[in-house]
């Protein structure tokens, strides 16, 4: 409530301290949220009316009463699968101002509790995450392959071959740069220091999972809710 009021918004989200105790949920539940920090600018969900610039998490929404009747409710958005961010991107759609706040001090959630769940829940939305394009979750593929997979595993040969000085260079720069990211928030949110190593591995599991997805949908598989 208190940041509903400071920063004058209608509706809001807080993004809970995730419990994460296997490799397979500390692999992937961070990396969702590293994916939101390092290509959605937080500033432009509060500062921006276009829908585009919005997300959140079903684990905790706020309302104003008289916003979420204007928008529908969740009836707006009862056949969806990522009913969570639609219903934040609708309230932005209707006019109206949404932000995300950090809850990890206030709230906790264990959304998963072993490989065949994590699989399961990603593979429910990641592709509906793409409003079911699969252009789009083509070049999202490629631009998070590219930055933050392709620059580690080029590395090593980089170096063991004496690749061009500039070409391993850009590397190295590369690799420093997606590190120092995931230090700070893995500072920021407490995580352990050899999930921080692991960020390639963690890549590999998100990459796998979106192919996983594109692929039960397309083939009719469905999905396990």
């Amino acid at each position: 409530l208190a940041c509903l009021h400071k920063f004058d918004v209608d509706a809001l989200s807080v993004f809970a301290k995730q419990i994460m105790v296997t490799i397979h949920e500390r692999m992937m539940v961070p990396a969702a949220n590293f994916m939101i920090m390092s290509f959605l600018p937080l500033w432009l969900i509060r500062k921006s009316r276009s829908p585009l610039f919005c997300t959140a998490i079903g684990q905790f929404m706020l309302f104003k009463k008289d916003v979420y009747e204007h928008i529908g409710g969740h009836r707006s958005v009862r056949g969806e699968i990522l009913e969570d961010v639609l219903i934040a991107k609708m309230v932005k759609r209707c006019g109206h101002r949404f932000m995300i706040f950090d809850g990890r001090n206030n709230l906790y959630c264990r959304m998963y509790h072993d490989l065949r769940e994590v699989v399961h829940g990603y593979t429910k939305v990641l592709f509906s995450a793409f409003d079911f394009r699969l252009v789009m979750i083509s070049i999202a593929f490629i631009v998070v392959a590219a930055i933050h997979l392709a620059p580690f595993i080029m590395l090593p040969p980089a170096l063991l071959f004496s690749w061009s000085p500039a070409v391993t260079n850009v590397i190295l720069l590369q690799v420093i740069m997606v590190m120092v990211t995931k230090i700070i928030l893995a500072i920021r949110f407490r995580m352990r220091a050899i999930d921080v190593i692991l960020h390639p591995l963690s890549v590999i599991y998100l990459l796998s999972i979106a192919v996983n997805s594109v692929f039960q949908y397309r083939y009719n598989i469905g999905v396990c809710w």
